[in-house]
């Protein structure tokens, strides 16, 4: 029997090589359903300020959310990764003022307002989630030490297909409050 930690490496190759492997148009139908889902929602309607991610690669896109939130004249605030496995959130009001960081993720630049006390809505990526709100994410836990600091919400975004009845977790995983699908919405 596999312990915990084999089972989640098992399931991010699985999982990141099904994500990869969808159909480009396919991948931005389901991404386009998941996007009205959360602009049409009253908890994005009400957040003040929306604390995102910049997406990269094959992940549920992100793009369309972050021009939403600065449209919507919103505070947007986006993650870098500090040091001990840590985010670190700032505001940014365009992309001009994003730069590549960790892993090739556009990252705000330094110099930028940091968010002390993270309130709002909060997209969480995961490579997938189960109805319980456990994500898989890429294992490093950067969320997992952030989102105990949030007051607010927490939503995961998340393809049909990549939503399981159970993932493996540890007590330190945290749980997403909401799970927004392409083919629904999962409050936990």
């Amino acid at each position: 029997m596999m312990d915990v930690a084999e089972e989640k490496s098992r399931l991010r190759s699985f999982y990141r090589k099904k994500r990869d492997e969808l159909d480009t148009a396919l991948r931005n139908e389901l991404d386009e359903r998941i996007y009205l889902k959360l602009v049409g929602l009253k908890e994005y309607k009400d957040a003040d300020t929306v604390l995102a991610y910049s997406s990269i690669g094959s992940e549920v896109s992100t793009q369309r959310i972050i021009d939403r939130v600065l449209d919507d004249n919103k505070l947007l605030a986006l993650p870098r990764c500090a040091e001990g496995f840590k985010l670190e959130f700032y505001y940014v009001s365009s992309m001009s003022q994003l730069e590549r960081g960790s892993f090739g993720i556009l990252q705000p630049k330094s110099g930028l307002r940091r968010v002390e006390k993270p309130v709002g809505m909060c997209i969480v990526p995961g490579l997938c989630f189960d109805y319980s709100g456990i994500r898989l994410g890429y294992g490093k836990g950067y969320y997992d030490r952030f989102l105990p600091e949030l007051d607010g919400i927490a939503v995961g975004l998340c393809r049909s297909g990549f939503l399981l009845e159970t993932l493996p977790s540890y007590d330190t995983d945290r749980k997403v409050d909401m799970i927004i699908a392409d083919d629904g919405i999962l409050n936990i």
